[in-house]
């Protein structure tokens, strides 16, 4: 996947290259550990964009879940 713009700024987006369809948790966790953003996604193989993202600059977690094993990605 691949995230823009780097550092993150107010407004951020990313894409979430799947090998899958289905619906997926996607979640935006800060270094404190707190989630700043949580909203499922229905992706499609190959890459998607999520974009819209409200965020303050900084350093994040990326967590998608879905019908397989969980992924983290940092």
């Amino acid at each position: 996947f691949s995230v823009f713009p780097v550092p993150c700024e107010l407004s951020s987006g990313f894409f979430i290259e799947s090998l899958v369809a289905g619906e997926f948790q996607l979640e935006v966790v800060d270094m404190t550990g707190r989630i700043v953003y949580q909203r499922p996604h229905e992706l499609k193989p190959g890459p998607n964009p999520i974009t819209g993202i409200s965020l303050h600059p900084g350093a994040y977690i990326l967590r998608l879940n879905g019908s397989s094993l969980p992924v983290l990605f940092r």
